[in-house]
């Protein structure tokens, strides 16, 4: 879908991804108050959200659109046709990014 501004936020989904890890925590100390191991979990999750996104645009891009709209002509409301059309097939990919995210932060903690 086309929107005001969809370049300039895809454009600045990797700005998460070059934060020093010191500066990211530093950052979730300051600005959530959380410190210990949940500020390490918060600050891996936000370093890492960017390849979660392309993955999900990705799969954006590759969706046939024609399957919402066919379910809207046959009388499904935009939410329905979302719901039973679009959901299933983005099932497997959030396990697929939830896991590449558990990796990446996983192997991190052996350095």
């Amino acid at each position: 879908y086309l929107f005001p501004g969809k370049y300039f936020l895809l454009s600045l989904a990797p700005v998460l991804s070059l934060l020093p890890t010191q500066i990211c925590i530093l950052s979730v100390q300051l600005f959530y108050g959380v410190s210990g191991i949940l500020a390490i979990l918060l600050c891996h999750l936000l370093m890492n959200i960017p390849f979660a996104f392309y993955i999900w645009h990705a799969l954006f891009q590759q969706m046939d659109r024609t399957i919402h709209w066919s379910a809207q002509d046959l009388g499904a409301t935009p939410y329905q046709a979302y719901r039973e059309n679009i959901v299933p097939l983005m099932r497997h990919v959030g396990w697929q990014s939830a896991l590449l995210i558990f990796f990446l932060c996983f192997s991190s903690y052996a350095i």
